[in-house]
């Protein structure tokens, strides 16, 4: 692939347009999960996930979300996007940041270790210990057993994937 190629050139825009939505949903003072663009040549979305250690209004990801485009637009970046959708992460996407837990204490989490194991138990508390954090779940379930609700702490960056999990009545 040549300088020259389209494909090089998509690959380029793609990465500055991620850079400065990145650089952008940080100066807000919120965490940066993830972003994607999506569609055909006409329709591409650009889809931005945000996080806060509180919960993030409405209004507050309608105010964001012109503000992006107007900063795309500044920057000559809108340009091949027709449409931006600033949003929280839904339940499907893992937590990035241990700060995004803090608003799911006492709720049910799903775990994956990067040892391979798996765990679900209700989050107890977290704790910033200087270096890491340590998660406190009350285990519930591990490798898909019962077990009897012991508590354990664990350190986040050996944590491959956590997700709330649902629960349906």
């Amino acid at each position: 692939m040549g300088t020259d190629s389209p494909l090089f050139f998509y690959k380029t825009m793609k990465d500055s347009v991620i850079k400065s939505v990145e650089n952008f949903v940080k100066s807000k003072g919120l965490m940066f999960i993830d972003c994607t663009i999506r569609g055909e040549r006409s329709t591409k979305v650009l889809e931005v996930f945000v996080d806060d250690i509180d919960p993030i209004s409405l209004d507050k990801i309608g105010k964001m979300n012109t503000e992006l485009w107007n900063e795309l637009e500044a920057k000559n970046l809108s340009r091949d996007i027709s449409k931006v959708i600033v949003s929280s992460p839904g339940v499907d996407k893992s937590f990035r940041y241990p700060e995004q837990l803090f608003k799911h204490i006492g709720r049910t989490l799903d775990i994956k270790m990067k040892n391979g194991s798996e765990l679900t138990g209700e989050l107890n508390g977290i704790l910033n210990t200087g270096k890491n954090y340590l998660i406190e779940i009350k285990v519930t379930e591990r490798n898909g057993k019962k077990v009897n609700k012991e508590t354990e702490s664990l350190e986040f960056d050996e944590i491959s994937e956590s997700k709330v999990k649902l629960k349906f009545k």
